[in-house]
């Protein structure tokens, strides 16, 4: 019996970590000037052993899209994602019913995210 809940809690486990990786995105074109605003955060596995073994891709766009950064996310899961770009500082978040939710702590620069496919998809 023991062993029972052992294999399903490891599957539950397992089962919730697998849903935070993906793509989140909030990119868009705006109509009237045609520039894009938003981020996209990509969220995977990167085979690496150890605690640290998720990393982000993150791009940001404030009227033109910016070079993305890949970053570690030591730690991710759908209670917190936290990782820091170097020009933005520490972004801190939470995923709540497929949505990336958090802000970039030191300009206070908040972003919802869906999750979804990417907006160069």
């Amino acid at each position: 019996m023991k062993k029972l809940i052992l294999l399903i809690l490891v599957a539950a486990s397992a089962h919730t970590s697998e849903r935070m990786y993906g793509i989140y995105s909030s990119l868009e074109v705006n109509p009237d000037s045609g520039d894009i605003g938003g981020m996209e955060v990509l969220i995977f596995h990167d085979g690496r052993p150890g605690q640290c073994s998720d990393s982000a891709l993150v791009q940001v766009a404030e009227g033109w899209v910016q070079m993305p950064a890949l970053v570690d996310c030591c730690h991710c899961s759908n209670e917190s994602v936290e990782f820091i770009i170097p020009k933005l500082g520490t972004f801190k978040g939470v995923i709540i019913d497929g949505v990336l939710k958090g802000e970039f702590i030191d300009s206070g620069w908040k972003h919802s995210l869906p999750k979804g496919n990417s907006f160069w998809q």
